[in-house]
């Protein structure tokens, strides 16, 4: 990644939105409806998820870090929809 500020298109934001749709749809077939059962169990998958985002990061791996950053995504949405 450089180190410059790029300008953010929103189609690209719309893009990815679909992608975390896309994304989310897998969880949820994966999972099954079933909530998590605390915040504080969202808490911990969070908290691995961003564990595993500063990793890549210090790996130096954009791709890496860009998926975790829709893994953290998809944990924040569960968790908002567990309440």
């Amino acid at each position: 990644m450089d180190n410059i500020r790029h300008t953010v298109k929103y189609d690209k934001i719309v893009d990815d939105i679909r992608k975390f749709t896309d994304l989310l749809e897998v969880e949820y077939k994966i999972k099954g409806q079933h909530s998590a059962i605390s915040l504080h169990e969202v808490l911990g998958v969070l908290d691995e998820e961003l564990d595993e985002f500063k990793k890549a990061i210090h790996d130096n791996d954009d791709k890496q870090a860009i998926d975790e950053l829709y893994d953290i995504m998809i944990a924040a949405m569960w968790g908002i929809n567990s309440k």
